[in-house]
């Protein structure tokens, strides 16, 4: 009788630990994050005639993550008696598109857009300007994962030298036969090519782009009354 209640007392201790161990490992978000990828770079190149910083969030696990979001802010920092001090009045949000949408389908890899316009901090800012600004892009991704419910987060950050100007990200997605389907091509999410980019500021580039459109409206007008 006592050897029954011993084992049911050890069978009961051992089913907890398992319970606890397997529920530990579900409501640990903190390894979910770690198959969240984000590109090596971020690139700058012109879409749209318009100049716009662009960088990838990609998914290795093939459960799904929903309600997802992403922010970027722009951080300066200035030097002052040799080291470096943050500038709280330069901690600016960054407006976000992912993949020209307002709404994130994460089934596939993400390419978040941030347009220099007229509202960017990057908008009167050239090539040479931003190699020589101390500033740092800090990128966050939040979203819960489908399966658990659990809520994830990820970080990561890219310098100025860590932006590439005037280049863009390789095609990831292929068609298969064999599998009919799209297949994801992992091991070129970090990869980009040179694109041509100009190298001035989006308020140089937006000014060319009005002189150069008056100068074609005269010209029309020049040869309607010829």
């Amino acid at each position: 009788m006592i050897t029954m209640c011993i084992e049911s007392i050890l069978g009961t201790i051992i089913q907890s630990f398992i319970i606890g161990i397997v529920f530990a490992k579900l409501t640990r978000p903190k390894n979910r994050a770690q198959t969240l990828l984000f590109s090596k770079n971020a690139i700058i190149n012109q879409r749209d005639r318009y100049l716009s910083l662009i960088f990838r969030i990609g998914n290795t696990r093939k459960s799904r993550i929903i309600a997802s979001s992403v922010h970027a802010y722009l951080i300066r920092y200035v030097t002052k008696l040799g080291q470096n001090k943050l500038k709280n009045t330069d901690q600016i949000k960054l407006d976000l598109k992912v993949d020209n949408s307002e709404d994130i389908l994460f089934m596939f890899p993400i390419s978040a857009v941030h347009r220099i316009d007229e509202k960017s901090p990057f908008y009167s800012m050239s090539a040479y300007d931003m190699l020589k600004t101390r500033l740092e892009i800090l990128v966050v991704f939040e979203g819960t994962i489908e399966s658990t419910g659990q809520p994830v987060q990820a970080k990561s950050s890219y310098t100025a030298h860590e932006i590439l100007w005037g280049h863009r990200f390789l095609q990831l997605m292929s068609y298969s036969r064999a599998k009919r389907g799209l297949v994801i091509d992992y091991a070129k999410f970090d990869e980009t090519i040179r694109v041509n980019t100009p190298l001035c500021s989006a308020r140089e580039l937006r000014e060319f782009y009005e002189f150069d459109a008056n100068t074609q409206a005269v010209a029309a007008k020049a040869i309607t009354y010829t």
